[in-house]
Order: C-alpha cells, then sequence, then structure tokens
C-alpha cells in the first residue's frame, strides 16, 4: 500500500512539474511573439515613414511645376 503510495506521490511530482514547464513554455512563447510584433510594426512604420517622405517630396514637386507653368501663362497673357 505505501508503495502505491509513493508511486502516487512520484506521478503527481511528475505531472506537476510537466504544467509547470507548459505554463512556462507558454508564457515564453507569448514574449516572443510579442517581441517580433513589434519589431515587424517598427519595420513596417519605417517603411510608411519613407513613403510618405517620397509622397511629400513629389506632391512639392508637381504644385512647383504648376506654379511654374501658371507663371508663364501670366506673362504670356500679359
Amino acid at each position: 500500500m505505501e508503495t502505491l503510495l509513493v508511486i502516487f506521490k512520484i506521478f503527481a511530482l511528475v505531472a506537476g512539474i510537466l504544467l509547470l514547464a507548459i505554463v512556462i513554455f507558454s508564457i515564453i512563447q507569448t514574449l516572443v511573439a510579442e517581441v517580433v510584433s513589434r519589431r515587424k510594426n517598427k519595420g513596417i512604420k519605417e517603411t510608411l515613414e519613407k513613403v510618405l517622405k517620397g509622397l511629400e517630396e513629389e506632391l512639392k514637386s508637381q504644385i512647383e511645376d504648376d506654379d511654374k507653368k501658371e507663371d508663364k501663362k501670366e506673362k504670356e497673357d500679359e
């Protein structure tokens, strides 16, 4: 009877250790996913900022070109 009790205690201890290992692994996996997500978001943010800067420069050059064309038209009209 005592042997069964010892075996049961060992089984319970092993099961508890496995459960604890699963919980720790799950926490680590969640943290790693969060770090990867932040890095990915940072990369996306940097890319979007570059695209916006490019668009801003393109719009500025188009506005300058339009202003030059309007100035030419005004000079020709005078």
